[in-house]
């Protein structure tokens, strides 16, 4: 029960704390807000699941307004915080980050909190431990395909989106950092290849198609109709 409230809590706050002036489209969110209630009971996720994908999305919007808002209530941590934006920008580009990370920065610096810096390991140590993650991810066919005119690009993601980031399990784990990149995709639109392939990523690291749906369902009110079927619709395929 306890738990049942905490979720109810979030998302209620969640669409209630946007700065809307619009009354009638204030009126709009609380009526959205209670019909999504039971969904997101139903489907037994996490407030901290929730809070990652939104925070995703946000990103990956360029709504930086309401970022600053969000990361001012944040009950994540900062190098949690800090971690999820490390990890977009090798899917929406350092050019599309940069205002966020240094907003983000100057909260934490207001608020005396420090964030930690990780030490950047040898190429060839970022090329093998991207690698193992990939495999341990998509399988090893995942490695040995990325060849030909892909081949540098390839060694890119593992060294780089794979070996730099995703390999901080112990700041968000595989299935947090799955979570968040399947968002990253999810709000950009035209990635539904990637999408699929990172939802079944999702399904071997234990959330099942039911509530990656519902978690979809949990950002339509920031991504909009077309995004979230096109995401919807990503999953199921994905699924077969």
């Amino acid at each position: 029960m306890k738990k049942i409230l905490i979720i109810l809590i979030f998302v209620g706050e969640f669409l209630m704390g946007l700065d809307i002036e619009d009354t009638t489209l204030k009126a709009v969110f609380e009526n959205f807000e209670k019909s999504s209630k039971n969904d997101t009971i139903k489907a037994g996720l996490s407030p901290r699941q929730i809070e990652l994908s939104n925070l995703a999305v946000i990103i990956a919007s360029g709504s930086l307004r309401l970022w600053q808002e969000r990361v001012e209530k944040s009950e994540l941590k900062a190098d949690e915080i800090m971690e999820l934006l490390r990890q977009s920008t090798a899917y929406l580009g350092m050019a599309r980050i940069r205002e966020f990370i240094f907003v983000t920065s100057e909260i934490y610096k207001r608020k005396g909190v420090k964030i930690t810096d990780f030490a950047i390991e040898s190429d060839k140590n970022r090329l093998k431990n991207g690698q193992n993650l990939q495999i341990e991810l998509f399988g090893s066919a995942t490695t040995q395909s990325v060849s030909g005119d892909y081949a540098q690009i390839g060694r890119y993601l593992s060294q780089n989106c794979f070996g730099d980031y995703y390999t901080r399990v112990k700041i968000l784990s595989l299935i947090e950092r799955e979570i968040i990149t399947f968002f990253f995709l999810a709000a950009q639109g035209d990635t539904s290849a990637q999408m699929k392939a990172h939802a079944k990523a999702i399904f071997l690291q234990g959330l099942n198609k039911e509530k990656l749906i519902a978690l979809i369902n949990a950002n339509i009110a920031l991504i909009g109709y077309p995004r979230s079927l096109n995401a919807t619709t990503a999953v199921i395929e994905a699924s077969k």
